[in-house]
């Protein structure tokens, strides 16, 4: 049940600022497109090329709509895109297909996967075949040892992933490159991964992505699960380290984001910067997410969940690209592996998996059309600022109007510039959005222009507004002072100070500094300027670990040789709170053996997580308990969904049977009154093939991780891990 990569959908977006949870501005598609064949089994991947709509997979024929003409075909089926009708082409890999990417110049169509012969012919787990009349090339012949998941043609190469450990009898291990002509192995690309590939995607700043269960490329084990490779030597870019905890299926990108379908806790889709690698956010259902595509400024995220963030949504999921909000939409499929192919073309969006129906009777394959939309949104009121501030600039625009759309998106363009600064939405027809400029240089002036798009068409540009100016203050003035707990072990370690404008202190800077309400035994270390950010870190005191800033406070002197600007202006406030950016983090763990059978798994077994400060209930939703043995030698592990990332058991004596697994799907999640500890109750029956377990299970080291969707007050996601001797159940 592995997904496929989609097709790159770039955004025009830079810069994004966001109020609420404002859903993306587009057209999502809610009519099925009758008339269009399907197959007889499941879907991994499907492609566009300029006339053919190429589907691959697990079956053995093509299907009409009625189900009354059934054509062979073997693994890949042509569709005219067009009538939606079968060609006449039957390439019949002999095992199945994975993953498909057309070449650069549109002439050929790429296929992976699991076959050793392709129209009869040998081609181990690569294969190419004409775009216009699906013949085999004859020359291009790369072999791989095993299962290739995942293609990319780009920069005259085609990079493959998977589980194979030689290509063309080379030692590759799971990724390779391949001459995009000839089929020859690049000699200079050579990334080693220890696990599985699912994915690779060409990101816009001149990377290669790549997801899978991996926990180290090149031996660097910061590069987890998902990474950004250098596309001619394959070296990891060691800027980008998301780090996410979750086994990742599939990846999309535009020019500023990663989003990625994964694994893990009952299935995970989140968002990273594609810069830093940074998490932006992550929103999570009841299954696996199993394939990721953006269409239009909204984010579809497939799999076999059956909830979504706690509600009822079965296998397909539209989700903002921003925020990572659960838009209002159900495409009404009845599958029960789930959604494995996403794509798009237009205003068309392409659906493959499992399922028989998809609003109406549909054989593993879909098409869903965004209504027909000729006319743009008017143009919005000329922008004005609402606010302004040493480096930023709060502007409020009248809303445009829209035929069909509920919900516009907004582009913002400064200074006359032709490309937009950000864009930001709004879901209130008539209502102004607003939108904050920053990082601006103190005390200069700004011309704005807004232009609104219904996610189909752009409407004209609105009035440039007059000059807009950001303050100005001789002396540097503080804008915000923020807390952090870097290195996640619930201890206060660092507080931010930004000011209006560019500031330097003396060496070392210490003696300028106050503080009220630090944590026992926290002092000041060491401090240190970048441009208008000045970094005080702490030596962490030996209390306990409590990530709540409570009463803490900063004050800086403004006497001669402290902090001051290039004029010799000295910057000083009086004692200032702090906010918070500090993430809970889990501080004690325990079980308990209701059942009666001490280490199985059975109704009525507690877990509880003691965290380091208040966790929002808003943050917490009903779960599953799921117990797995990983293929080969290892410790079990666990799922929760909702309270954590894969718990690592310790032992191999929790699950019997290599690579089986137990679940109990209607476990709930408790917080107590003063909102520090989650208990995980198990209820009602267990499913799998591992129910049985094993009784008498010893200590051992469990090691927990908390899931990052929840979040304290602050609205700072759960981070760090704990590990710790005991017995689970």
């Amino acid at each position: 049940m592995k997904p496929v990569r989609r097709p790159i959908v770039l955004s025009i977006a830079l810069l994004l600022v966001c109020w609420g949870v404002a859903p993306a501005a587009a057209l999502i598609p809610v009519i099925p497109i009758d008339g269009i064949w399907g197959v007889n089994g499941r879907v991994n991947a499907t492609l566009y090329t300029s006339n053919s709509i190429f589907i691959a997979g697990t079956f053995t024929s093509a299907t009409s709509p009625d189900g009354s003409q059934s054509l062979p075909r073997q693994n890949l089926v042509v569709l005219d895109a067009a009538t939606g009708a079968p060609r006449d082409w039957a390439p019949n890999p002999n095992k199945a297909v994975f993953d498909l990417a057309l070449s650069e110049d549109g002439s050929r169509v790429f296929l992976s996967g699991d076959f050793t012969k392709v129209s009869g012919q040998q081609r181990l787990k690569v294969a190419a075949m004409s775009a216009t009349s699906g013949a085999l090339d004859a020359t291009w012949k790369p072999k791989a040892s095993a299962r290739v998941e995942a293609l990319e043609a780009v920069n005259g190469k085609v990079y493959l992933g998977g589980q194979f450990l030689t290509v063309n009898d080379v030692s590759r291990t799971r990724l390779a490159a391949v001459d995009q002509a000839s089929g020859a192995l690049d000699p200079l690309w050579t990334p080693a991964a220890d696990g599985v590939i699912h994915d690779m995607v060409f990101a816009p700043n001149n990377r290669i992505l790549v997801g899978g269960d991996f926990t180290s490329i090149n031996g660097v084990t910061n590069q987890r699960k998902l990474s950004a490779l250098n596309p001619n030597t394959g070296a990891p870019i060691s800027s980008f380290v998301p780090r996410p905890a979750y086994e990742t299926f599939d990846i999309t990108v535009d020019d500023a984001t990663v989003y990625t379908a994964a694994g893990g806790s009952g299935g995970h889709a989140a968002a990273y910067d594609l810069g830093s690698g940074e998490n932006h956010w992550v929103s999570f259902g009841d299954g696996d997410a199993e394939a990721a595509h953006l269409m239009n400024n909204v984010l579809y995220i497939g799999g076999h969940f059956d909830n979504w963030v706690g509600l009822p949504q079965k296998k397909l999921v539209a989700l903002d690209p921003v925020t990572g909000q659960r838009l209002s939409w159900s495409a009404r499929i009845n599958s029960a592996l789930g959604v494995f192919s996403l794509a798009s073309s237009g205003r068309r969006l392409t659906v493959g998996g499992d399922f028989t129906r998809l609003g109406k009777s549909r054989n593993h394959f879909g098409i869903f059309e965004e209504p027909v939309d000729v006319v743009p949104p008017t143009a919005p009121g000329t922008p004005v600022a609402s606010s302004t501030a040493y480096t930023s600039i709060t502007l409020s625009i009248p809303a445009a109007t829209d035929n069909v759309a509920t919900s516009l998106t907004y582009s913002l363009y400064r200074d006359g510039g032709g490309t937009p600064i950000g864009i930001v939405t709004s879901t209130v027809p008539g209502q102004p959005v607003r939108f904050v400029d920053t990082d601006l240089p103190m005390g200069t002036p700004h011309t704005y222009a807004a232009r609104a798009s219904d996610g189909i068409q752009s409407g004209p540009m609105s009035q440039t507004s007059a000059p807009i100016s950001t303050d100005f203050a001789a002396a540097p003035v503080l804008e915000s002072l923020a807390a952090f707990d870097r290195d996640t072990d619930g201890h206060l370690d660092r507080v931010t100070v930004t000011f209006s404008h560019d500031v330097f202190c003396g060496s070392p800077c210490l003696s300028p500094w106050s503080f009220t309400g630090l944590p026992a035994g926290t002092s000041l270390s060491s401090v240190s300027v970048e441009g208008r950010r000045v970094q005080l870190d702490l030596d962490e005191g030996g209390g306990a670990p409590s990530t709540a800033v409570g009463n803490l406070k900063v004050a800086l002197s403004s006497a001669n040789g402290g902090v001051e600007d290039a004029q010799g202006d000295n910057a000083g406030f009086g004692q200032t709170p702090v906010a918070d950016r500090m993430g809970p983090v889990p501080v004690a763990i325990t079980s308990s053996d209701v059942g009666g059978h001490p280490g199985l798994m059975e109704a009525g077994d507690t877990m509880q997580v003691t965290f380091s400060e208040p966790i929002d209930p808003d943050t917490v939703f009903a779960a599953n308990v799921k117990q797995f043995d990983p293929p080969g030698d290892g410790n079990d592990e666990m799922n929760i969904v909702g309270l954590s990332s894969t718990i690592d058991l310790g032992s191999d004596d929790y699950v019997d049977g290599d690579n089986s697994s137990a679940a109990h799907v209607d476990s709930t999640l408790t917080l107590n009154s003063a909102r520090t500890r989650i208990t995980s109750t198990i209820v009602g029956a267990c499913s799998g093939l591992a129910c049985t377990g094993r009784t008498g299970v010893p200590s051992s080291t469990v090691t927990f991780s908390p899931e990052y969707y929840l979040k304290d007050a602050a609205g700072n996601p759960a981070t760090g891990s704990l590990t710790h001797s005991m017995t689970v159940f």
